[in-house]
């Protein structure tokens, strides 16, 4: 049976012969289908008989002006599957896609990768970023089927708790450092790449390292409003200062707050006996379904980040001591509290949409 032709086809015969090719030549240089073989010696003899008899004649298939695709559709959805369901499994790249899905094993490697990208894939550095283990990802899927069944008045609720660390430059070369960072990862330079290690263009040093001294905080998040305890200069987190920390700043934050419930991660000095009870005495209660490994389940860790972007943004020119850091993390949080209440109430609220993210993960990290 002879091989249809299309429009590209036809013009590749149409061009070759007037440059004085043999149909053996025609044979040889024109492309047709999937194989990397053109048609055969007679299919050219016809084509040109038929572009004699009518030279408006373009093919016998009108599927494009192009050569004809060398992969069908269910060939692309079977090499998509075949690259999702092994990724976690090996390794993953064109090479070995075309021994896990055999259906693309006539193509090139260069055809596997464009058909990968034209499915929204890219090849990507992996995020470093620690894997749930599976006992939390199941107490996950728990919480997400639970959340999703829940009124909307329990959830309001829902208050959240949780710590942060910041790190003040030791010296003016760190500090300039820290203020690179602060211009972001992106920068418009030339295409051509003359300019990248122009100083305009240089992001901060991939060895920089915040060992200078440690500022920590612990936060309350409610009803869009951020509340920080700054512990003293080397205090870290026990369940001596937790106590101390809901004895006095819990109860007065929550005073008008109606039955708040709070959420907060499985630092082991967070539920010892002396915390859960001074909970108790100020009329909070302990969330205890809130899963392990869940920080993008606790809202707070969101307004850490807008926190941070604001200190960054109003990073000053010198260096800073902790009595100056410590003025205007008091500044980043009330102005906070002022002109991101909305997105901070927009974060603090939105748990049945992290609850469908949990489940479209599979129970994995979401991008919370």
């Amino acid at each position: 049976m002879a091989p249809t032709l299309g429009p590209f086809e036809v013009g590749q015969i149409l061009a070759l012969r007037r440059e004085g090719y043999s149909h053996r030549q025609l044979a040889d240089r024109v492309s047709h289908g999937r194989s990397q073989a053109g048609p055969k010696v007679f299919a050219i003899g016809a084509a040109i008989r038929r572009l004699d008899a009518d030279p408006a004649w373009t093919g016998d298939r009108a599927c494009g002006s192009g050569r004809r695709r060398k992969t069908t559709r269910a060939e692309d959805e079977a090499l998509l599957r075949a690259a999702k369901r092994h990724r976690g499994l090996q390794k993953v790249n064109s090479n070995s896609l075309q021994v896990l899905a055999p259906t693309v094993t006539k193509v090139s490697q260069r055809t596997v990768r464009r058909r990968l990208r034209e499915s929204g894939l890219r090849y990507l550095r992996r995020r470093s970023k620690t894997i749930i283990p599976e006992k939390s990802v199941a107490a996950r899927l728990e919480w997400a089927r639970w959340v999703k069944a829940l009124q909307t008045s329990y959830l309001q609720r829902w208050v959240f708790t949780d710590g942060a660390s910041f790190y003040l430059s030791r010296t003016v070369d760190e500090h300039a450092n820290a203020t690179r960072a602060a211009l972001g990862v992106h920068v418009w330079r030339a295409a051509s790449a003359k300019d990248a290690l122009y100083k305009d263009c240089v992001g901060p040093s991939c060895y920089a390292k915040a060992q200078g001294a440690v500022v920590r905080i612990w936060g309350l998040l409610y009803r869009g409003q951020l509340r920080v305890r700054i512990l003293p200069r080397g205090v870290v987190m026990n369940r001596a200062v937790y106590t101390r920390i809901i004895s006095v700043d819990f109860a007065k934050w929550l005073r008008r707050f109606r039955r708040p419930l709070l959420v907060q991660d499985h630092e082991r000095a967070l539920w010892c006996e002396e915390p859960r009870a001074a909970l108790r005495e100020a009329g909070i209660e302990l969330s205890r379904k809130h899963p392990k490994h869940s920080a993008d389940l606790n809202a707070i860790e969101n307004v850490w980040a807008l926190l941070r972007m604001r200190l960054s943004e109003t990073l000053p020119a010198t260096t800073e001591d902790r009595h100056a850091f410590v003025a205007r993390l008091r500044a980043a949080v009330a102005w906070l509290n002022q002109n991101r209440r909305r997105a901070m109430l927009a974060l603090g609220s939105n748990m049945k949409v992290r609850a469908r993210a949990v489940e479209d993960n599979s129970g994995h990290r979401t991008e919370w």
